[in-house]
């Protein structure tokens, strides 16, 4: 079996408080894997040390391995996590500082230096896969809880990364959305 993701005797210290210790989790390819545990044990922030959010922007201790394909993702700058992973925060409002949903969906793809008509057709088939066509002109600090989750989701769309982690993904969206 390949596996996608590798975490092995993990552990995420703030100062002299141990939040997580011993985690190893073998994720094989194509797996939808969920956590699930209470308020405060520590689920974002394993996301957050898979992301690179933590330790480079929240200062923590951490230990053991994040692997994915042989390569150490802990060694992976932040800014370039992106041609590895995608991570939507709980958080919506922390990710999202455009003016209008049609910056934010073109946004990492002009960063990535994506050829414009390539840019246009990523964006259009997210925008019409997740039901923001008609938003694209809104700014998203208008759009409901839901709806910004779904322009996260499509920005992720457009970004195409082998890793998504998604953290209270179903959050703010009705059954039709999901």
């Amino acid at each position: 079996d390949f596996l996608m993701l590798l975490i092995q005797d993990f552990g995420i210290s703030f100062a002299d408080r141990t939040l997580l210790e011993g985690i190893s989790l073998e994720i094989p390819e194509g797996c939808i894997f969920h956590l699930k545990g209470p308020n405060a044990s520590g689920k974002s922030s394993l996301l957050n040390a898979i992301s690179g959010i933590i330790p480079e922007y929240i200062k923590a201790q951490t230990t053991g391995e994040i692997i994915w394909n042989n390569i150490d993702l802990q060694s992976i700058p932040l800014k370039e996590k992106h041609h590895y992973l995608w991570h939507q925060l709980s958080d919506t409002e922390a990710q999202l500082f455009f003016p209008d949903c049609l910056s934010e969906l073109a946004f990492a793809l002009e960063n990535m230096a994506i050829p414009t008509e390539t840019i246009w057709e990523k964006v259009n088939l997210a925008a019409r896969q997740f039901g923001l066509s008609n938003l694209l002109d809104r700014d998203p600090s208008t759009l409901s809880g839901g709806e910004k989750k779904l322009l996260l989701c499509a920005i992720a769309e457009t970004i195409d990364p082998p890793i998504l982690l998604l953290d209270e993904p179903l959050n703010g969206l009705d059954n039709q959305a999901i």
